[in-house]
């Protein structure tokens, strides 16, 4: 490549030559090398046009002509039609896709017709956006620690390289930047509220990295209300009264939040203090004290909390002090209203109520009668009742509509407390109506016990129109305790399942079905349900809308006792011990169902320093070890068996926890693997060492 000079000189038929000429007749610049070229662009841009900038280089013929070329999103590769002379300058580009990612290379032509390569990646990339980011915050309602913690979302294609802005409002001030800025897409400022208790509000403001900035909201995007000082309050009650309940007025305040709740505190004759009541907000605004625990001298204060969280401490001396005196009877009621919620109709419903005597001088009630004849009380002995000072009788109220429908009526206790003649409880109730359909279910006894047969009996009796039912008979034991657990009867077979499920479901039962039938029988123990543990059982039966809770019939239920007896007893051969010398027996009477079981077995001991402790093993001089640990886990027991035999046996003197004078406690159990729940009654023995 490079210039090249020419010319020519003639020679004639008779031999005269031309003579060379001074300069050359012509020159040709010769050019096969492409031109090269590059462009950069601002990284990014927020309005048109995007300026790019380019540079161009050719060694030989020069630069003719430079062609901008782009692409969007990662797009196909396109000419902008924009072209430009020279080895550098400028582009003006119009980003009519609109906002994105727009990347850019320049190709040169130089005058020898050359023309460079596309490059195989962008000179340069212009982000191109136009639309401002979103934020915004959130923060507690209240706040009583030392920084309000304000979470914060940004919303925009780039969160990262975008900075958001925290700015707050104090009471009626004027909006200010807190200092505090972040990038992402979500994060927590840490404010610190140093213009002290009162109402903060807070917005955020974003701005992208094209410069983009978000305009301020109306209104804040969140507040606040920053308490650091506890509420206060105070008790006032009368002087001294005669009879119960006394009201004990309070007052109470928070400058900031707000009480949340304020807390009666009460002692008698300065003994312990015990929570008495709790207000809320949407409660009455004085405390009915019952003086439940008899007369005396009652000491009162509040305690407020308000909506922060902020607890007022409890005073040096009481709020308020009452003399209770019940000089004469004085009658005391646990409850002076009883709702029977929903009761079928022909049904009953019934709660307990009791009546005590205060006073210090017998207390006679002479009558005890509501006023709507769908109530009734029954007392355990005959009117009129005479309660020597601190006794009390139970009565039982009794709810029986006779149609649909809600009843209301007071019950009245008459007296002769000079205070109190008539003590009124109010008294409200539902009627059911469940159609024509009747559903019993009831067992062959009330008691049982090991060996004897149960059985149970049921009945269903439609004098309504056709319905389709589910029908639920079920065995429970404590029910409504803490140890309850269901079963229900299966159609066709000896066994049941446990939880509630239906015998029959989706039952049709035409207009004058009757049924009455004895139903599934068996020798206690048994396995299913497992009638074993001793304790009160409940049959109960109903008949419901398929696939619901609706009753469609009364509900029937019936309870009976069993007195069972473990499955493994434990006995020691003697009550005491000399831990110099004396052997202790541990001999566990076995007892075992008729039926396989698969358990845990756990033969337990509670030492006179309050730890469990359990066998290593069976055996004589076995370790103890602290803790609960099956001695036989995970085990399959054999039906039928019934053995005495000497389980553990322990040569004194011995090691832990052997070496402890004092009781010793025994349990003996078959559980359910996994679980601590016993199969049957725990046995126990006790025994002392010295």
């Amino acid at each position: 490549d490079g210039e090249y000079e020419f010319y020519v000189i003639a020679t004639d038929r008779a031999g005269n030559a031309e003579a060379p000429p001074a300069e050359a007749d012509t020159a040709t610049l010769y050019d096969s090398l492409a031109p090269a070229s590059s462009c950069v662009s601002p990284e990014y841009a927020n309005e048109s046009p995007i300026v790019v900038d380019f540079s161009a280089t050719d060694a030989l013929s020069g630069i003719a002509e430079v062609a901008l070329w782009f692409r969007f999103d990662g797009g196909a590769w396109t000419n902008s039609g924009l072209t430009a002379e020279g080895e550098s300058g400028s582009f003006d580009f119009n980003p009519e896709s609109g906002d994105g990612e727009y990347e850019f290379y320049v190709i040169a032509t130089d005058a020898a017709g050359n023309v460079e390569n596309a490059p195989t990646t962008a000179d340069t990339t212009t982000l191109y956006d136009t639309t401002p980011p979103g934020s915004s915050c959130t923060s507690p309602e209240y706040e009583n620690g030392s920084q309000i913690q304000v979470a914060f979302t940004c919303d925009d294609p780039d969160p990262d390289n975008a900075t958001v802005v925290l700015y707050y409002r104090y009471g009626e001030l004027d909006w200010a930047d807190t200092g505090l800025s972040a990038s992402g897409a979500s994060g927590t400022f840490q404010f610190t509220p140093a213009d002290g208790d009162g109402t903060y509000e807070f917005y955020t403001l974003a701005t992208d990295a094209a410069e983009n900035g978000e305009n301020p909201p109306e209104t804040a995007d969140s507040s606040t209300i920053y308490d650091t000082t506890a509420p206060y309050s105070a008790a006032s009650s009368p002087q001294s009264v005669t009879s119960a309940p006394f009201n004990v007025e309070y007052t109470n305040g928070d400058e900031t939040s707000g009480v949340a709740q304020t807390d009666l505190w009460y002692r008698l004759d300065e003994g312990a203090w015990t929570l008495g009541g709790t207000w809320t907000p949407d409660t009455k605004a004085a405390f009915s004290f019952d003086a439940s625990e008899g007369p005396g001298t009652y000491d009162f204060y509040t305690i407020a909390t308000d909506f922060a969280g902020n607890v007022e401490d409890a005073p040096a001396q009481p709020d308020s002090t009452t003399i209770y005196s019940n000089s004469g009877p004085r009658i005391w009621v646990s409850d002076d209203s009883i709702e029977f919620g929903e009761v079928n109709v022909g049904q009953q419903g019934s709660q307990t109520l009791t009546i005590r005597n205060d006073g210090s001088e017998n207390l006679q009630i002479s009558d005890i009668s509501p006023d709507d004849e769908a109530f009734d009380a029954s007392t355990p002995q005959p009117l009129p009742i005479t309660l020597a000072p601190d006794a009390q009788v139970e009565v039982e109220v009794i709810f029986e509509p006779d149609e649909a429908g809600l009843f209301e009526a007071t019950l009245s206790i008459s007296s002769n407390d000079g205070e109190t003649p008539t003590f009124a409880v109010d008294l409200t109730g539902e009627g059911i109506a469940v159609g024509g359909l009747l559903v019993e279910v009831s067992a062959n006894a009330d008691a049982y016990a090991f060996e004897d047969g149960f059985s149970m009996n049921i009945s269903v009796e439609n004098t309504g129109d056709a319905v389709d039912v589910d029908i639920y008979v079920a065995l429970t034991y404590d029910l409504n305790g803490p140890e309850q657990r269901s079963w229900s009867a299966a159609l066709n077979s000896e066994y049941w399942t446990e939880g509630i499920v239906p015998l029959v479901a989706d039952y049709p039962i035409a207009n004058g079905f009757s049924l009455s039938m004895p139903w599934w029988g068996a020798t206690i123990p048994t396995e299913f349900p497992r009638i074993a543990k001793s304790g009160t059982y409940t049959l109960q039966m109903a008949a419901v809308e398929p696939g619901t809770l609706n009753f469609v019939s009364n509900y029937s239920f019936d309870e009976f006792i069993l007195n069972g007896r473990p499955f493994v007893d434990i006995e020691t051969d003697a009550e005491s011990y000399n831990a110099e010398g004396d052997t202790v027996r541990m001999q566990l009477d076995i007892y075992l169902p008729p039926y396989s079981l698969t358990t845990d077995y756990y033969l337990l001991m509670l030492g006179p320093d309050g730890e469990f402790w359990s066998p290593a093993s069976f055996g004589t001089n076995v370790l103890w070890t602290t803790g609960a640990a099956p001695v036989l886990p995970y085990f399959g027991t054999p039906p039928d068996v019934t053995m005495t035999l000497d389980a553990v046996v322990t040569e004194l003197p011995a090691s832990a926890p052997f070496d402890m004078s004092g009781q010793f406690l025994l349990f003996s159990a078959l559980v359910e693997p996994g679980t601590l729940t016993p199969f049957s009654d725990i046995g126990t023995a006790t025994f002392t060492l010295d």
